[in-house]
């Protein structure tokens, strides 16, 4: 199934033709086995994220993570390239919580939950923080980023 996914995605950035609706279209065409991806990355501890790279090209990057119960990222953006990307929830549910900044200081905006089987996705100039919305036990997501991250600010 990633393969596939890698295919398509390959095709795409070297046609210049890696589109959003296209990549949520991708994640949305298969469902994945959860058991089959955990094997991907090393299993996270409580309160801690793993977060392991699956394939990188100069135009994109799938990663996939596995959130221990009660992890959190850092509040961050996706970098001044003019990164975009689509988030698939593989099992569980994670919490993506919307920020914006002026001045220095962040304003909270927004907070919802994205369920298994649905895509999350985000445009240039997003900070937010994710969260595993499952306190007591893991989520899995697989993120396709493109351009590739590069400069990421935390806040």
């Amino acid at each position: 199934m990633i393969s596939k996914w890698i295919e398509h995605l390959d095709e795409w950035a070297e046609s210049g033709d890696l589109a959003l609706v296209k990549v949520k279209a991708l994640l949305q065409s298969d469902t994945l086995n959860p058991t089959k991806l955990r094997e991907l990355a090393d299993e996270p501890q409580k309160g801690q994220y793993v977060r392991q790279v699956l394939h990188h090209h100069d135009g994109y990057e799938l990663v996939l993570l596995r959130w221990g119960a009660g992890s959190e990222t850092l509040t961050h953006d996706h970098g001044c390239a003019g990164t975009r990307g689509a988030v698939l929830i593989v099992d569980g549910m994670v919490g993506n919580r919307v920020f914006s900044e002026k001045d220095g200081k962040l304003t909270f905006h927004r907070s919802f939950d994205v369920p298994a089987g649905d895509v999350l996705t985000f445009g240039p100039g997003l900070i937010h923080q994710m969260v595993n919305a499952q306190p007591d036990k893991e989520s899995m997501s697989i993120h396709v980023y493109f351009p590739c991250l590069e400069q990421v600010t935390y806040f």
